[in-house]
């Protein structure tokens, strides 16, 4: 059960702009906004890397009415 005992605010990002590994099995994802034509930081997400595979299914599943092409292309990729 997942439980927000606070409100979290969103966060928009306009996208990833790259992902590092920090160690202890954890990585961190930059994230960007678009402004005035620079790539500002908008927020770092620090997860561990052994809950990538489940969000990167989790992404694929949320976006598959998107982007159903590009998803069916990507997971041959993906799964090699």
């Amino acid at each position: 059960m997942l439980v927000e005992i606070a409100v979290v605010p969103d966060t928009f990002v306009s996208g990833l702009a790259h992902i590092e590994d920090i160690g202890g099995g954890c990585l961190r994802f930059v994230c960007f906004v678009c402004q005035d034509g620079d790539r500002i930081v908008a927020a770092r997400i620090v997860m561990p890397a052994d809950a990538l595979p489940d969000a990167i299914k989790k992404a694929l599943a949320a976006s598959a009415g998107h982007y159903a092409g590009q998803v069916a292309g990507l997971l041959p990729k993906l799964l090699n």
